[in-house]
């Protein structure tokens, strides 16, 4: 009896629910379609702002963008002008003092192929302008201008400026002055001899139409400013009344790090700009200006699109919102029984852990496919735990050989770092140790262990790391910094070669510094002992034909300078070819040498003594008392010293010499003239009878 009143009890329940489903089915059916509204609202407004914040994103991007492609045109533009004067520079056949008119047409040939040069001018080593474009400050002094000084000390890119000399001869600009930035390099002689200076003035206008062309490309109906700044943040091109004027903006300062990006800031005239910026970095090779482009939109004319976006998005989505309410108000009551059914037996699967679900009695097919769809994904989930459970001990096992991997592979490479003779080292950016190498500890004489953790000015000094300071500084900076020195921290003193390597963080700042450095001093001494070589003769240790010439040059333009005579003595050994036949060339060659320590003896501390080959030698004499005379006396104790055999492997040798003399006539001679005239001097003395001297006159 107990048992029929319970089933008659859950009998009148399970009739009394279905009494009370078309109810619970138009209250569910209420609150799916009150659900679907806020729902679609939701959604809609959501995606909305996301797209609100996508698209100034795209803005700003896009303003970012242009003020990348600015900064690579002007660094193209700037190469490409530094390439063409360098190659200018490299010419030969720049400058002949005889025809300067073929220098001036060829600078105009450069000229007429790009708009943009101002001037292009070839002056002298004292500043005087030899040759120029139309002409203009032809004859001039342009010493004290700062390219001209700049490109003897191999700086050759000049940044920004108002003309000086040249603004009265250009044509005359009603909107603004000229200004330029130059290039400029020195030029050689057909010797290879440092010759003068061609510097280019480029017009500034070649910045403004990089501008114009960059434009030209996007729409024309957007307002949007193009600054130039310099590296030392003043305006250099933008609106008017910002031109010249220094801002202090955060877009600056982000731009000076190397980055290229967008920003919303507050300007000093109140107004708030979208600003895209980025930095000219240089470009194959050529090192930039540090200018910073700044391009900027009023905020609220940028983000114009933004706000009809957003009301856009609210309308349609209100309308979708309708929609979908109306739309599951109709079938929330035709889903509501048998989803609610199908619920039920998804929870007595979690409760009862069933392993199949109960199909609801009455119900629509797709509610039948949910099911099986159901068991389907309890399976799969069943396997794929096990599956998880198998994976996750694998993993352990992958990862716990892995590190082993890794510490092994630590082991072999300080083995490698430690056993190579170079310093290897990294620094964090406060320029302390973090990591050295075993070479560190031989060359500094102290345990890793009193240089790891502490700074490089502990370890090298405060003296070296002075010397280091501009180095170390470009490469925090994010350049990769090579140099060479002669240090005396170790001994002996090496020569060595210094490489910073900068690590850039995710963030694009730099993390630390690796430090190579590379013991070169085999290799100078290498350098030191073949340049040698090549300037000086083999068997007596004298300058050679190559750099009597180059002596010769710069004892001329000092004689100029001064107004002083300068003398050159042509000189060979009498009857030497008799030695080498009557004894051999071996004691020809001790007779040479014995010849040049008997000249040596005669000669001053100012004169050069050079072996042009064989038995032939010549003076270059300076600072002579009475000009000709002095000359005259310096070449009689020169024969004069030879009065006396000169010895041999104990056997003497009676030898005499002839000399030719020629004294400079003035600013006019070169030293080939100078040379021919001595050279056929000591001819003719050799004709005289030899051991005797002869005077060139001034025409011979």
């Amino acid at each position: 009896m107990p048992v029929d009143l319970a089933a008659q009890a859950s009998l009148a329940a399970a009739t009394g629910a279905q009494r009370a489903l078309p109810r619970l089915s138009q209250l569910l059916a209420i609150g799916a379609a009150l659900m679907a509204l806020m729902i679609t609202l939701a959604i809609v407004l959501t995606s909305g702002i996301s797209a609100s914040h996508t698209l100034q994103q795209q803005i700003g991007l896009s303003l970012a963008e242009l003020a990348s492609q600015t900064t690579q045109r002007l660094d193209e533009g700037l190469a490409e002008r530094y390439r063409e004067i360098r190659l200018l520079s490299q010419r030969s056949d720049l400058f002949n003092p005889a025809s300067p008119a073929a220098t001036r047409t060829l600078l105009e040939q450069l000229q007429s192929g790009y708009q943009y040069y101002a001037w292009i001018g070839v002056t002298d080593l004292s500043g005087h302008v030899l040759a120029s474009t139309q002409g203009l400050l032809t004859g001039a002094d342009v010493a004290a201008r700062p390219w001209w000084g700049n490109a003897l000390k191999g700086k050759n890119l000049g940044d920004v400026h108002e003309a000086k000399l040249l603004e009265r001869l250009l044509p005359y600009r009603s909107d603004e002055p000229w200004r330029f930035v130059d290039v400029a390099f020195t030029y050689h002689d057909r010797n290879g001899i440092d010759a003068g200076v061609v510097g280019a003035h480029l017009s500034w206008n070649w910045a403004r139409a990089v501008q114009r062309s960059i434009f030209a490309q996007n729409r024309s109906d957007i307002h949007i400013d193009t600054l130039i700044v310099s590296a030392t943040d003043i305006v250099l091109l933008g609106p008017q009344n910002l031109i010249g004027t220094k801002l202090i903006l955060p877009s600056l300062n982000a731009a000076g790090t190397g980055k290229t990006d967008y920003i919303v800031e507050r300007w000093p005239d109140g107004g708030d700009w979208l600003v895209g910026y980025s930095q000219v970095k240089g470009f194959d090779g050529v090192e930039g200006l540090g200018w910073k482009i700044l391009l900027r939109q009023k905020l609220d004319e940028a983000y114009l699109p933004v706000r009809h976006m957003q009301r856009d998005s609210v309308l349609i989505g209100a309308a979708i919102a309708v929609l979908f309410a109306l739309f599951g108000w109709f079938n929330a009551r035709r889903l509501t029984r048998p989803l609610s059914e199908l619920a039920d037996a998804a929870r007595r699967i979690r409760f009862n852990r069933t392993e199949h679900l109960t199909m609801p009695a009455s119900g629509f097919r797709e509610v039948g496919a949910m099911g099986e769809a159901f068991t389907l994904l309890i399976d799969d989930l069943t396997s794929k735990e096990a599956a998880l459970r198998q994976s996750n001990a694998t993993l352990e096992a992958r990862v716990a050989e892995r590190t082993l991997a890794l510490e092994q592979s630590e082991v072999r490479l300080r083995t490698i770092a430690d056993n190579m003779p170079v310093l290897i080292g990294y620094v964090n950016p406060q320029l302390e140790y973090e990591f050295c190498n075993a070479t560190y500890e031989k060359w500094f004489q102290r345990p890793r262990s009193e240089i790891l953790h502490r700074s490089i000015a502990d370890v090298v000094g405060p003296e070296f790391f002075n010397f280091l300071t501009p180095y170390l500084r470009s490469a925090l900076d994010g350049n990769r910094t090579t140099f060479e020195y002669e240090q005396a921290i170790t001994e002996p003193p090496k020569y060595l070669r210094s490489t910073y390597l900068p690590e850039r963080a995710a963030d694009g700042s730099v993390a630390g510094l690796y430090i190579l450095v590379v013991d070169i001093t085999e290799q100078k001494r290498a350098e030191r002992e073949l340049q040698h070589s090549a300037l000086h003769d083999f068997l007596t240790g004298l300058p050679n034909r190559a750099l009597l010439m180059s002596h010769l040059d710069q004892t001329l333009a000092l004689s100029a300078r001064r107004l002083e005579s300068c003398a050159v003595m042509y000189l060979d050994i009498d009857r030497f070819k008799a030695i080498n036949d009557s004894y051999g060339h071996a004691v020809g060659d001790q007779v040479l040498v014995q010849f040049t320590r008997r000249l040596r003896s005669v000669m001053r501390d100012a004169d050069l003594l050079a072996r042009l080959g064989g038995d032939e030698f010549v003076i270059v004499a300076t600072e002579l008392p009475s000009g000709s005379i002095g000359a005259l006396h310096f070449a009689q104790r020169i024969v004069d010293s030879f009065a006396q055999p000169l010895e041999v492997d104990g056997v003497q040798y009676e030898v005499h010499t002839s000399v030719g003399v020629a004294v400079s006539c003035g600013s006019s001679e070169n030293k080939e003239d100078l040379l021919r005239r001595a050279d056929s001097a000591l001819y003719k003395a050799k004709a005289g009878g030899r051991n005797t001297i002869y005077m060139a006159a001034p025409n011979d």
